[in-house]
C-alpha cells in the first residue's frame, strides 16, 4: 500500500514537475490576459493526465492478478464439485466436436451456469462480455481445426481437447486481453488529449510570439 502511495506521489509529481516547465517555456509567452489562466489549466491538464495513466496501470496490475486468482478458484471449484461432468472426467475432442456441436455447446452452458461471477465479486456485465469472447474464440477454433485439421489456442490443451484447465485458461486469456485493450485505448486517449494540448498552446505560444517581435 505505501508503495502505491509513493508511486502515486511520485506520478503527481511529475505532472505538476512537466506542467511547471511547460508554463516556464511555452506559456510565459501567452497573451498576458490569458497566462495566469493557462498556467493553472496546465497544471491541471498534466496533473489530471498523470494521474489517470498510473491509475490505469495499476488498475491493470491489480485486474490482472484477480483475473488469475479467480480463475484458479473457479477451476478448483468445477473440479471439486462437479466431477461428473464429461468435460471434468475427459475431457472433449476437438477433432470431433465439429461433427456435433450441440455437445460443445451443451458442455459450455453447463460451465457458464456453474461459474457465478457474482460470488466472486465479478460485475455480471463483465462475466457477460468475456464470456462472449470466449464463445466466439470457441467457434474459431473448431472451424480452424477442421479445416486445417490442427489448433493452437488456450482454449485446448496439447492433446487438441477442451478441459476444465484450458477452458478456464481461455477465458483467463480472453479477461486479460480485454483489460490491456481497454488500458490501451485509456492511455491513448490521454496521450492524444496531452498531445492536443501541447500542440495548441505551442502554437498560440507562438503567435503571440511573432506579435510581439512586429511592435
Amino acid at each position: 500500500m505505501i508503495t502505491i502511495i509513493v508511486l502515486a506521489a511520485l506520478t503527481a509529481a511529475a505532472g505538476v514537475g512537466l506542467g511547471i516547465l511547460f508554463n516556464k517555456y511555452v506559456i510565459n509567452d501567452f497573451p498576458e490576459a490569458e497566462r495566469k489562466t493557462g498556467k493553472v489549466k496546465t497544471i491541471v491538464v498534466f496533473l489530471l493526465l498523470f494521474i489517470v495513466i498510473f491509475a490505469a496501470l495499476y488498475g491493470k496490475v491489480i485486474a490482472d492478478a484477480s483475473v488469475k486468482s479467480f480463475s484458479a478458484q473457479i477451476e478448483q471449484d468445477i473440479k471439486k464439485n462437479y466431477s461428473n461432468l464429461d468435460i471434468v472426467k475427459n475431457g472433449i475432442d476437438v477433432a470431433t466436436a465439429g461433427k456435433d456441436p450441440a455437445k460443445l455447446n451443451s458442455t459450455v452452458n453447463d460451465l457458464t451456469r456453474i461459474i457465478k461471477p457474482g460470488e466472486w465479486g465479478v460485475p455480471n456485465f463483465i462475466w457477460n462480455t468475456v464470456l462472449g469472447y470466449a464463445r466466439k474464440e470457441l467457434q474459431k477454433v473448431i472451424i480452424r481445426f477442421n479445416e486445417a485439421g490442427g489448433e493452437n489456442s488456450p482454449f485446448v490443451n496439447e492433446k487438441n481437447y477442451l478441459t476444465v484447465s484450458s477452458f478456464i485458461n481461455g477465458i483467463q486469456v480472453t479477461a486479460l486481453k480485454i483489460i490491456k485493450n481497454v488500458v490501451i485505448v485509456i492511455i491513448s486517449v490521454c496521450v492524444i488529449l496531452l498531445a492536443v494540448y501541447i500542440l495548441s498552446s505551442l502554437s498560440k505560444a507562438s503567435k503571440e510570439r511573432k506579435r510581439a517581435g512586429n511592435k
